[in-house]
């Protein structure tokens, strides 16, 4: 039992002896070893901040360069000569009948807009327009003569002008310019009578469309007024392989 007491005494012993080590003070050693532990964790905590601002700047920089290089190669894209076929097909339809269409074929060398670079198509013919009637009286035997006609050539016929500019991403900026001519005899209603002069019927659209290898889109659709006709207009892109 006195053994068991003693035991007892001895580990109350120690426990105040480590719990007085416990509240005893630091040392100025200490405090210098804590001062100077707490700097270096601030020190390898504002080189980790360092290193990870560095490597977010890195990645920014990449991010800024192939931005740059994309920029660049749809720049040197946008600028190349590619040949191109432009097809222009001109119909007219009365009603759902289609009563006539024909297709123009031009060669383009799509690339940056620099004046004179489309190409250009002309075909049609000069026909004589009446524009003034003389009547010269009578001959030497007392008959009449026959009225003097002086003519004014106009030109019917189909203009087209076209050009084209890559993109960059496959796709064509197409402009196209059409103009058609074409002569209609007019015909007389109840009670009217109709002279020998032609009519002359003009369209004229210009438009720019965005198309790319082997897509059709429709120019334009509009009615004539003369003949109650609707031409439309339809435009194909094909790049020459």
């Amino acid at each position: 039992m006195k053994q068991m007491l003693g035991a007892v005494a001895v580990s109350v012993a120690l426990l105040g002896t480590a719990t007085f080590a416990q509240q005893k003070p630091s040392t100025a050693a200490e405090k210098e070893a804590d001062q100077k532990a707490a700097e270096t964790m601030a020190r390898m905590a504002a080189q980790q901040a360092e290193a990870v601002a560095r490597a977010q700047q890195k990645v920014a920089e990449e991010a800024r360069r192939a931005d740059i290089a994309r920029a660049q190669q749809l720049e040197a894209k946008a600028n190349e000569l590619i040949p191109v076929d432009i097809e222009v097909v001109i119909s007219r339809y009365q009603g759902d009948k289609k009563i006539s269409s024909f297709p123009y074929l031009l060669a383009v060398n799509a690339g940056p807009s620099v004046p004179g670079s489309g190409t250009k198509l002309r075909m049609g013919a000069n026909v004589p327009v009446p524009t003034t009637t003389f009547s010269p009286g009578v001959t030497a035997d007392g008959k009449a003569a026959s009225p003097i006609v002086s003519y004014n050539y106009q030109n019917v016929g189909t203009d087209i002008d076209c050009s084209a500019r890559p993109l960059g991403d496959g796709r064509f900026v197409v402009t196209v310019n059409v103009e058609e001519r074409s002569v209609v005899q007019p015909t007389a209603g109840p009670g009217t009578t109709v002279n020998s002069a032609p009519v002359i019927r003009n369209f004229e659209a210009q438009n720019n469309l965005v198309l790319r290898d082997g897509q059709t889109r429709q120019f334009t659709a509009a009615a004539d007024r003369v003949t109650g006709e609707v031409v439309k207009v339809d435009v194909t892109l094909k790049v020459v392989k």
